[in-house]
């Protein structure tokens, strides 16, 4: 196994137990991944009542499929639950991009952030897409999103990382909801878009052979 992907699931294992129990946790984490399970979890940070979350599944398209959607925020309102709005404002440097991205709340006004996301590409091995707020309706908006094959070229592991503190109070109950329904939203939605465009893939080509034969 590549060792970012060990990284990644150990992680997530670390998250579950903290004791010599680990190795078991992490073939049990990657037994529930290949069943089709979305693994969402949380840790406590310290001074803040909102915790970090750690989410990930695996999806049945190449990492690079995959990056087509979460590495381009143009994308992310035509993809991407809860999002109403977003693009890109301006590449910050090389690698930097600055995004705007506004997501509905259920029972709360719409919130907005303004990150720069930093990228790093290995094609074919690993994508990762790190940002950090510049402004908008938080007090802290961090995150990760890193996305590497999983056993096969064909088949990606999705790692979905973030601390996410709003400036208003968000009530438990919508805190929980989140918890509960947003982040396995968000991966069933990002299985069924990536599959949607690798259909549409295939019929292109599909399409052009059949052109090409019939242009003989």
């Amino acid at each position: 196994m590549r060792p970012l992907l060990i990284a990644l699931i150990t992680s997530l294992c670390l998250a579950l137990v903290a004791t010599s129990a680990w190795a078991g946790e992490r073939d049990k984490t990657k037994s529930r991944l290949r069943r089709g399970e979305i693994i969402v979890k949380t840790s406590p940070v310290k001074g803040s009542k909102y915790p970090k979350i750690l989410a990930m599944a695996l999806i049945d398209v190449p990492p690079s499929s995959l990056w087509e959607i979460i590495g381009n925020c143009d994308l992310y309102k035509d993809n991407l639950p809860n999002v109403v709005e977003a693009k890109l404002i301006k590449m910050v440097k090389k690698n930097v991009e600055r995004c705007k991205v506004v997501v509905s709340v259920p029972l709360l006004p719409n919130l907005t952030a303004i990150t720069d996301t930093k990228v790093k590409v290995v094609p074919n091995t690993s994508y990762i897409r790190e940002w950090k707020l510049v402004k908008g309706d938080y007090k802290r908006n961090v995150g990760k999103w890193t996305i590497v094959p999983f056993e096969s070229p064909d088949r990606t592991l999705a790692v979905y990382e973030t601390h996410v503190v709003p400036k208003m109070d968000v009530p438990p109950k919508i805190q929980k909801m989140a918890l509960r329904n947003a982040l396995p939203g968000l991966f069933k939605l990002l299985r069924r878009r990536t599959a949607e465009r690798e259909a549409a893939k295939r019929a292109r080509k599909v399409k052009q052979k059949n052109a090409a034969t019939g242009s003989r």
